[in-house]
């Protein structure tokens, strides 16, 4: 994908959650805009190829799937057609909801370093953001990708604990 926004020279692309078990797609996607693109391949030995910065910029509904195939065998992203979705409350702020949620926020960052819990948040995440009682819609869209990714790594992190587990006994199963 990122090849792709290279050569083309388009910024954004968009993304939503999946229904692991349906493997539906949400209805309402994020755009997220490329603000910065390192690469990063020969220093990581081709286990990194980017370092990326992006910008959470707006919501769209997905309307169509382009190139539905690929979503099984994975060779590529998939291509959507996708709709704006107007916010109609732009004008309004919720201080004590920022507050809340920022505060919410931290005190799990806290926890999860207490904890030495993995994955979890940085705390250098908390520079994202200008203000924890009036944040700007993309902060707003950026905790809350924040939140979608640790979810994701924490599912993969599960997933592979209970492989690596049914590995270990079938080994030890197979020297009896």
């Amino acid at each position: 994908m990122y090849n792709d926004i290279l050569l083309s020279g388009g910024r954004s692309f968009a993304t939503c959650m999946v229904n692991e078990e349906t493997g539906q797609f949400a209805e309402t996607a994020m755009i997220f805009y490329l603000d910065e693109l390192k690469e990063v391949s020969q220093q990581t030995n081709d286990q990194v190829k980017y370092i990326c910065k992006h910008q959470a910029t707006r919501r769209v509904n997905l309307k169509k799937v382009l190139n539905p195939k690929v979503w099984k065998d994975g060779s590529t992203y998939l291509k959507v057609q996708v709709e704006d979705l107007e916010d109609v409350d732009t004008e309004e702020t919720y201080p004590d909801d920022d507050q809340l949620l920022m505060q919410v926020f931290r005190e799990v960052v806290d926890l999860q370093d207490k904890l030495k819990e993995e994955p979890r948040f940085s705390p250098t995440l908390f520079s994202m953001f200008n203000s924890e009682t009036n944040l700007e819609d993309e902060e707003v869209w950026s905790l809350v990708n924040l939140w979608q990714t640790l979810a994701n790594e924490r599912v993969g992190a599960v997933r592979k604990k209970k492989t690596d587990e049914v590995s270990r006994r079938h080994e030890r199963y197979g020297r009896l």
